[in-house]
């Protein structure tokens, strides 16, 4: 008879989580280990806080190799493009160093945030709505090979680009494999972002799926006729777990937002000298290293960009769907004929009227308005330019 090990049940959300935050521990952006649910308290392990020392270490020494890379070595006539090499490579390897160590004060609210969303999830089922932590798990390690796939793909297309235009390979190779640690880390602390709102997300549609299902506010003949102790307790259940989600919003822009902010101005500044570049390389004479590197920096900044539309969208849908609570609200109470169910109803629009999901850096909100912003933006100085 073999002993065979049991599966490990999957039953929360730091289960969902855990094949992830195994790839952030490598860059020392997360230095707890997701456990101990129950024990309401983050674990702390050496060989996380050894993952940090090492990570920071390595980005620290190749930050002072590329403050002695001569980028004239490189076969690039344009100022713009050896001056843009650089600031990319320098910039990126501190936003990494910056976003690391601030990760590290900023894990009280991660914790939070998942905490909440654990207690979000043990609600849920106390209104027969549980959620499918298996198969989120399953989506978290598909999205996780993905990322993987995608970053070695596009590192072995930089470090066969960018030492192709390079008069010392050695050189090409060693500034390209700096640049691919930086866009790992850059894929990596983003997708992490997107997977946070995108549970977050999810669970809002959760609330107005639940709430639909038990207040026919799709039938316009139909009314909520109701007055079961069931029906009240069912909307006292809701609205606390809006406010929760409200709540996990919140926290996830207290952590999220210097990190994402500063590396998001990276990425706008990476957007307009990209645009500014290619235009010279496709208006000007130039040589033909000069084209192919800017087709590297077109490539790579749509590379960039992607990952930034993903956000707005996300963040946008997350309003959306917070927002659209309020509208079911406002239907059951037109269409409800018992007085009490409609005073709990009339007590949670009030709070949705003042508490509103909205994804922000504190600087700006991440919506459809701010892409439409940076590309006004762009197209007004080109048209200067």
């Amino acid at each position: 008879m073999s002993d065979k090990k049991p599966n490990k049940i999957i039953s929360n959300i730091y289960d969902v989580f855990e094949p992830f935050y195994g790839l952030l521990r490598i860059f020392g952006f997360v230095v707890f280990t997701v456990s101990s649910a129950e024990e309401n308290r983050c674990e702390v392990r050496r060989a996380n806080w050894l993952y940090l020392t090492v990570s920071s270490s390595v980005l620290l020494g190749v930050f002072i190799l590329n403050l002695n890379i001569n980028f004239f070595t490189f076969r690039m006539q344009s100022d713009i493009v050896m001056t843009m090499t650089r600031y990319i490579l320098l910039m990126g390897i501190l936003v990494v160093m910056e976003t690391t160590i601030a990760n590290r004060f900023l894990q009280p609210y991660l914790w939070k945030l998942l905490r909440n969303l654990y207690y979000f999830d043990k609600m849920m089922m106390t209104v027969n709505a549980p959620v499918d932590h298996p198969l989120h798990r399953r989506w978290v390690i598909r999205a996780s090979i993905g990322v993987c796939i995608l970053c070695l793909l596009f590192g072995a297309f930089n470090v066969g680009t960018i030492s192709a235009v390079s008069l010392d390979i050695r050189l090409g190779f060693f500034a390209a494999s700096s640049y691919n640690v930086i866009t790992f880390a850059f894929t990596l602390y983003i997708s992490h972002f997107i997977m946070i709102l995108t549970k977050i997300r999810m669970r809002f549609c959760m609330i107005n799926k639940c709430f639909k299902s038990n207040f026919a506010t799709n039938d316009l003949h139909k009314l909520v006729s109701s007055s079961s102790p069931g029906s009240r307790q069912i909307i006292e259940t809701l609205t606390k777990l809006h406010d929760c989600l409200n709540d996990s919003v919140g926290m996830a822009n207290g952590y999220f937002a210097l990190p994402m902010l500063i590396t998001l101005s990276c990425v706008f500044a990476n957007i307009v000298v990209t645009v500014f570049t290619v235009y010279k390389m496709l208006v000007k004479d130039h040589t033909y290293e000069d084209f192919w590197s800017g087709i590297v920096y077109g490539i790579d900044c749509g590379f960039y960009v992607f990952f930034l539309v993903v956000v707005v969208a996300i963040s946008s849908d997350l309003t959306y769907q917070g927002k659209y609570t309020a509208v079911l609200v406002h239907k059951a109470i037109s269409r409800n004929e018992d007085a009490s169910i409609a005073e709990k109803l009339k007590s949670w629009s009030l709070q949705l009227l003042h508490r509103q999901p909205i994804v922000t850096c504190g600087l700006f909100s991440y919506d459809w308005t701010l892409f439409y912003s940076v590309t006004i933006a762009l197209a007004l100085r080109d048209s200067c330019f």
